[in-house]
């Protein structure tokens, strides 16, 4: 997680050097969120999998966890806009509840809060379908959900002329197959699954993450905007994140402990991250890259980030959990 949210940042950052291979890195930087995502799949699956577990502490536990800061990021910035009129308030409860992602011509922001509590609240009914009918309900979502991409693919290319008019729906949209199959990834490890690791199997799954990356580059290169705009850009993911997600457990293990702790220590803060550089992305570096220049103003807002994603952490643990718990009585 603390690799996926550095590779969000490298994306997000309005400035690209004069370096193929890095631009190349930081293009598809939007692949840490199907990290986050299939992670989050196989951590819910463990979460659900412990004995005697309420539904109703499942969801005071997440909700806590994701809306205390996020409400308290949306109040601070709505204070330092000094915008007070009825639209800007509008716009303010539309971002608290997150409605405005979901429903056309509403003002949102930050639409992974949006999509990762969807996720959340549509995981226990498909937990209990999973535990009942075993492997048909993943099956049958993956499905489901490569039909839905390609059914809205198919309306935006040929009914919009690729007209993105989904907004960034096509962000949840897309990644409907791989939270799943971060779900599966955890059935396998908290059962204790046994399955035989055989060179023919690495050799299959690194022939089809190698192709995998293949098609994202030629995506990349040839048909970018096209692709992006109908959610298809976001397929190979699909297999690279499971793959790559192994990958990095194996370099995680091998290399020192410092800074693999380093790497944790950034997951723990990663929602936190995510919260805050966007916004200071858009609100400082342009600003600072005029006064001190582009290097300068970058090194200024991820290091601002950090810091603030830290106290913002803290505020979170020491103050703001203490209180939802206290009212939601966990």
């Amino acid at each position: 997680m603390g690799i996926a949210i550095i590779w969000i940042m490298m994306f997000h950052l309005p400035f690209r050097p004069n370096m193929p291979i890095v631009n190349d890195i930081m293009d598809i930087g939007y692949g840490g969120v199907d990290l986050f995502l299939f992670l989050s799949g196989f951590g819910l699956y463990f979460s659900l999998s412990k004995k005697n577990t309420d539904l109703a502490q499942y969801y005071k536990k997440r909700f806590c966890r994701i809306l205390p800061e996020f409400w308290l990021f949306l109040i601070v910035t709505y204070v330092v806009s000094m915008n007070f009129d009825i639209h800007s308030f509008w716009n303010l409860i539309c971002q608290a509840t997150t409605i405005g992602y979901w429903v056309p011509n509403v003002p949102y922001t930050l639409w992974y809060i949006s999509c990762i509590l969807f996720f959340y609240a549509i995981f226990p009914v498909y937990f209990k379908l999973f535990k009942k009918y075993g492997f048909k309900i993943p099956i049958l979502i993956e499905i489901a959900g490569f039909i839905l991409i390609i059914i809205y693919a198919w309306v935006m290319i040929f009914y919009f002329n690729n007209t993105n008019k989904g907004r960034d729906l096509i962000l949840t949209i897309a990644r409907i197959p791989i939270f799943f199959i971060g779900t599966i990834a955890g059935y396998w490890v908290k059962n204790a699954i046994d399955i035989k690791i055989t060179r023919k199997k690495i050799a299959f799954a690194l022939l089809i993450f190698t192709g995998s990356i293949i098609l994202l580059e030629y995506f990349l290169h040839f048909c970018r905007d096209y692709l992006w705009t109908c959610a298809l850009y976001f397929l190979p993911f699909i297999i690279i994140a499971p793959i790559l997600s192994i990958i990095i457990a194996i370099v995680m293990d091998k290399i020192p402990k410092s800074i693999s702790s380093l790497f944790a220590k950034i997951g723990s803060i990663s929602l936190e991250l995510y919260i805050v550089h966007e916004y200071l992305y858009q609100k400082l570096i342009h600003n600072l890259t005029n006064e001190f220049g582009t290097y300068i103003s970058i090194f200024t807002v991820i290091a601002l980030s950090f810091i603030l994603a830290i106290i913002l952490y803290k505020i979170n643990k020491i103050l703001l959990q203490r209180i939802f718990k206290k009212v939601l009585n966990l």
